[in-house]
């Protein structure tokens, strides 16, 4: 198999720069192939590229290493740019778009570092604001805000129709706020791609409704694995607590049946908001009792919030799982990816990540 990949900077295809003749062929599909070794110093400016794809509130991210002893002026921060990576047999996968945030120049060797986060991950959402929202749907208050910063808003329906009550955004910025709303309602949220995402923890679909893929992983294929199990998925329930205004009173709600009982310490504005906690957190207790990771030969088309079903490992191993993150790394040693994954399951946190 013959890697390959397309890089854009600012709408510029920039990939024949990087891997420049007869190092880089183009391909049909705009990607170029990679030869085999062809990444290294004299052979082209790139040296690696990483593309992390996260679940949840941690940011995407996309990492370029260069030989910099021909000189390549540094990008300028906040620029976009755009990548696929795959194979010339199989063609290449869009990995996402990113926004450059910091260069680094070192020596001896000459090389340039270049750190870019999920395209939405800006300045100003990180800025303080302050505000209310009142009786607003998740939905209404994640597109408002998305629209603040150019960003489009895609909220699954059954989050997305919740009213949380009166929430108070005071000198907090939209990052957090929007953490914090995701933890109340028992989402999951981040941003990838333009996009604020917010997805329901445990539905196993995407945001925009359908199942998401399940891939599966066979220990042939890998070049090394581990798995951990713990007794962290003991618990047999859940119980949330919310005010019950017209009675003046704590009400307590129960996800699950029989003991041990884990009891959450918030407490919560609405019967509906605690419920949803109380699963989100009976899935996220659950998922923690076996994890999985693995390596492989580049497959970029998994991503966090898939599933996983892997077989031919072990007995105990051999399981379904949620793709937590999802490591794609070209370099002198050819594409490969890295999975880390938790035990899937109903109830579970299982988000999309894009891809």
């Amino acid at each position: 198999m013959r890697p390959a990949a397309r890089i854009m900077l600012d709408g510029i295809d920039i990939t024949a720069n990087l891997l420049p003749a007869p190092f880089g062929m183009p391909l049909e599909s705009g990607g170029h192939v990679i030869p085999g070794g062809v990444l290294g110093f004299g052979k082209g400016a790139l040296l690696s590229i990483t593309v992390t794809d996260n679940e949840g509130k941690k940011s995407d991210s996309c990492d370029l290493e260069l030989d910099a002893r021909e000189y390549i002026p540094s990008p300028g921060k906040g620029s976009k740019l755009r990548v696929w990576l795959g194979f010339a047999e199989t063609g290449v996968n869009y990995m996402g778009t990113f926004l450059i945030d910091s260069w680094t120049k070192k020596g001896r060797p000459k090389i340039m570092t270049v750190s870019a986060k999920a395209a939405g991950l800006t300045t100003d959402i990180k800025a303080p604001k302050s505000r209310s929202y009142h009786e607003k749907s998740v939905s209404d208050i994640v597109n408002q805000i998305a629209g603040k910063h150019g960003l489009s808003a895609v909220v699954a329906g059954e989050i997305g129709s919740i009213k949380p009550g009166h929430l108070d955004q005071s000198n907090e910025s939209d990052l957090n706020f929007l953490t914090r709303l995701a933890g109340r309602v028992g989402a999951n949220f981040k941003l990838a791609d333009e996009k604020i995402i917010f997805n329901k923890a445990g539905s196993g679909q995407l945001p925009g409704g359908g199942a998401a893929p399940t891939f599966v992983l066979a220990e042939t294929g890998c070049t090394d694995w581990d798995c951990t199990g713990s007794t962290r998925g003991d618990y047999r329930s859940v119980e949330a607590a919310w005010h019950n205004v017209k009675k003046g009173e704590r009400e307590w709600v129960k996800e699950g049946g029989g003991s041990p009982t884990f009891r959450s310490r918030k407490l919560f504005k609405t019967e509906e908001e605690a419920k949803a906690q109380a699963k989100a957190t009976k899935g996220a207790l659950a998922r923690g009792s076996k994890v999985f990771g693995a390596n492989f030969l580049g497959r970029t088309e998994m991503f966090a919030g898939a599933g996983l079903t892997a077989i031919g490992f072990d007995p105990d191993v051999d399981d379904s799982y949620t793709i937590k993150s999802a490591i794609h790394r070209l370099n002198d040693q050819g594409l490969s990816t890295r999975i880390s994954c938790e035990q899937g399951g109903e109830g579970d946190d299982n988000s999309w990540g894009g891809g």
